[in-house]
């Protein structure tokens, strides 16, 4: 029964390990060259044209895991385009934000560098007054050389811009694909300025393991406590 039990417990921290939460912060917006407003995500020609779309981080978080995945998930608001009028086009609607990324080791080693996780078929953006309407996000390619999502201090240089170079933050450029109000009709498009700026700041969020990994960790906790118990009861039975 001891090595059942000590097995079951190896087990259990093994497998729970990809699943714990290295890092958690919340996601804010950074002040651009249009400001006001400040935005964390801007994407031009998203409904058409050429006209940039700016995204507000209203809710964000971007949690890192042991495997090298990371995730950016939560709510993000128009926050500014010249041409509203349609569902989700205007100032304040709200859309989904929820892209998974993957570790890689392209990019500059002075950063902790992402692509966006493409086999997991989205969609990345979901238009919350619309759900029909969505859009898929992946990360630039350009001259075949992929770019990546960085986090770091300044990271991809695009918070240097920002005179945020001293500053713990993430930012790479991204391609879209929109169902809707793309006038290149399911074309992956980069019509100008399109990626994400954000700074990170952990407010106090501690890493936490994943559900699953909970349970593991409790599961091993008793199994750890019925051993001890049963070896209890064998040091009573034979100090009689």
């Amino acid at each position: 029964m001891i090595l059942v039990t000590s097995a079951w417990l190896s087990v259990g921290l093994s497998s729970a390990k990809a699943d714990f939460l290295t890092g958690s912060w919340t996601a804010t917006d950074v002040q651009g060259p249009l400001s006001p407003p400040s935005y964390g995500l801007r994407l031009d020609g998203f409904f058409g044209g050429t006209d940039p779309v700016l995204f507000h981080f209203q809710n964000v978080t971007f949690n890192a895991f042991a495997d090298g995945t990371a995730n950016l998930q939560g709510l993000i608001t128009i926050a500014a385009y010249d041409n509203p009028g349609l569902p989700g086009t205007n100032v304040g609607d709200q859309w989904e934000l929820n892209v998974w990324f993957e570790a890689t080791g392209a990019g500059n080693p002075a950063f902790a560098n992402y692509v966006i996780d493409t086999n997991l078929n989205g969609p990345e953006l979901t238009d919350l007054s619309s759900p029909g309407d969505t859009a898929l996000l992946r990360t630039t390619t350009s001259d075949n050389t992929p770019s990546t999502f960085q986090v770091g201090v300044g990271a991809d240089g695009v918070l240097g811009a920002f005179d945020y170079s001293n500053i713990f933050g993430a930012a790479g450029s991204v391609d879209f694909l929109h169902s809707l109000g793309d006038e290149d009709h399911g074309q992956w498009t980069n019509t100008g300025v399109d990626e994400f700026a954000m700074l990170l700041n952990n407010g106090g969020i501690n890493p936490t393991p994943e559900p699953g990994t909970l349970t593991l960790g409790l599961l091993g906790v008793l199994g750890l406590g019925l051993f001890g118990w049963r070896r209890r009861c064998f040091r009573g039975l034979h100090a009689q």
